[in-house]
């Protein structure tokens, strides 16, 4: 008896699309190391004044909140609501505190 090795389909297609395709290797590497400062895009002055702002918003524009229940959490905790017109207001001590 004589071995006789049949070859599917698959395996010679295989074959035939990986001859002549060099082996890849991979490049040398090494770890890349940041020389910068990091970036402060705000100064510290910047970051209050948007701060100020922000808490100037809240109180005199304030924000629309549609649900009851959240205006009703917010009036427990000290905020003036206008419940006719969905708006809450926050003192900006009240703000700060949290």
């Amino acid at each position: 008896m004589h071995d006789t090795h049949i070859e599917s389909r698959s395996s010679r297609r295989r074959k035939r699309r990986t001859a002549g395709v060099p082996e890849k290797t991979s490049l040398p590497w090494k770890q890349i190391r940041n020389t910068l400062p990091p970036i402060e895009p705000l100064s510290a002055d910047e970051i209050e004044s948007i701060h100020q702002a922000s808490l100037q918003v809240l109180a005199e524009l304030g924000m629309k909140v549609t649900d009851l229940e959240a205006r009703k959490i917010y009036a427990e905790g000290g905020a003036r609501v206008d419940d006719p017109e969905e708006m809450v207001y926050l003192d900006p001590e009240m703000v700060e505190e949290v």
